[in-house]
């Protein structure tokens, strides 16, 4: 990672705290902005910015192709660089996993559904001839 003369190397745990109105910092591209002075101005509102607020908004903010001005813009809020290395992993999606899980839970749940029936129905045959009359 290449920085800038004056850039500061930023941990993720040190972005984070950044998370509010008063104090909003992005991540974007592993580089780090202080929109706080911009949260009024941003034509999307200030909710949408919040929200990408403590994680990597890089999938939220090219996901909109911003223009040139808007990226113009954003580089007057540049505070410092990434230090990739403190990002969170993250999660990976294992779509076997959770098929396994639902198979597993409607598996006893259908176990669950066949036995009750039948034991209701035992009983009452049970039942029926303990109390037969002859």
């Amino acid at each position: 990672m290449t920085l800038t003369q004056d850039a500061k190397l930023l941990t993720f745990q040190d972005i984070s705290t950044h998370n509010n109105k008063s104090d909003c910092w992005l991540i974007i591209s592993n580089k780090v902005y202080d929109v706080t002075p911009f949260l009024y101005e941003h034509p999307g509102g200030e909710d949408i910015i919040l929200k990408a607020t403590g994680r990597d908004a890089t999938e939220d903010y090219n996901g909109v192709n911003h223009s040139g001005e808007a990226t113009g813009i954003l580089q007057k809020y540049y505070v410092g660089d990434l230090d990739s290395s403190t990002l969170p992993a993250k999660k990976q999606y294992n779509p076997i996993a959770v098929v396994a899980k639902q198979i597993s839970v409607s598996k006893s749940r259908g176990i669950f559904q066949i036995l009750v029936p039948l034991l209701i129905i035992a009983l009452a045959y049970g039942l029926y001839h303990i109390y037969k009359k002859d």
